[in-house]
């Protein structure tokens, strides 16, 4: 061999042994249809008693009657993968709100995406249904907004008075070519096909908004789902009532990293190299 073809190899294998592991990202996906080890066991409160448990397909959020200025929350937190910073990916999700809110009852889905190092810099869509004293019930809701630090900023919201959203496709992506993390939903789900409405988006690296991510971080993902009440006695949340179904997750394309370019430069020398030899 010679010394040309030996010092492409050797430079080949460097650059594999010294190669990141590949970029992660969410895929996977989850029917609900058994309990998946994709997820955490879910968390609830120990106050109101808020719980989450998979049962007849769907993830379930129950919890008893709520007394005033009580709150109910579970977390489900998706363990399956990480949501890698230097690929583009989406998650989406079908909620569900069809439970009968009483006076000053607030009920909420959340889909959350969040710097996995930094958990209070998160990016939110949610689905609400409100029951306010001042007025009668209001169909569920829909919306997304940033916290930087816990703290929010930018919302944006759709009212759902005209559109039944009983039962909605809620989907955050992500671009990684312009670090940006965009909000969605259908208001009608899976029926006659997705057609997606943007409710919010931000540059998660913009001054306004800076997560301080670098290639490398990831992003994690959970599911939140809470209860509470101002004033009345809640009405239980039964199974059925208040749910979850259908989750996705999927890498749509990939930023190669540069240990990568520097792989696929290698092997080109090799195979030139090799080439030449033949010729």
């Amino acid at each position: 061999m010679k010394f040309r073809t030996t010092l492409a190899l050797f430079v080949s294998i460097i650059f594999v042994s010294r190669m990141p592991a590949p970029p992660t990202n969410f895929n996977g996906s989850d029917d609900f249809s058994t309990t998946s080890g994709s997820w955490t066991v879910p968390s609830g409160s120990s106050v109101a008693g808020g719980a989450m448990s998979v049962n007849n397909g769907v993830l379930n959020f129950t919890d008893p009657s709520l007394n005033s200025g009580q709150t109910s929350e579970a977390t489900y937190a998706w363990i399956n993968n990480t949501g890698s910073f230097t690929e583009d990916w989406q998650v989406q999700i079908d909620f569900n709100l069809n439970l009968t809110p009483v006076t000053g009852q607030v009920s909420v889905w959340e889909l959350i995406v969040g710097n996995t190092t930094t958990p209070a810099d998160n990016f939110t869509v949610a689905m609400q249904r409100t029951y306010m004293q001042v007025i009668t019930s209001q169909p569920p809701l829909i919306q997304a907004y940033t916290e930087i630090g816990g703290t929010m900023i930018t919302p944006g919201t759709v009212s759902a008075n005209n559109v039944d959203l009983s039962t909605t496709t809620a989907r955050i992506s992500y671009q990684a070519a312009t670090t940006t993390l965009t909000a969605a939903y259908d208001g009608n789900g899976a029926t006659d096909g997705y057609t997606f409405t943007n409710l919010h988006s931000v540059d998660i690296s913009d001054t306004a908004s800076n997560w301080n991510m670098v290639s490398g971080d990831t992003f994690s993902l959970e599911l939140v789902a809470s209860n509470f009440t101002s004033s009345d006695s809640t009405m239980p949340t039964f199974e059925g009532a208040f749910f979850a179904d259908n989750f996705s997750a999927s890498s749509t394309s990939a930023v190669p990293e540069p240990a990568t370019v520097a792989l696929l430069a290698g092997l080109g020398v090799l195979g030139f190299s090799l080439w030449r030899r033949r010729t």
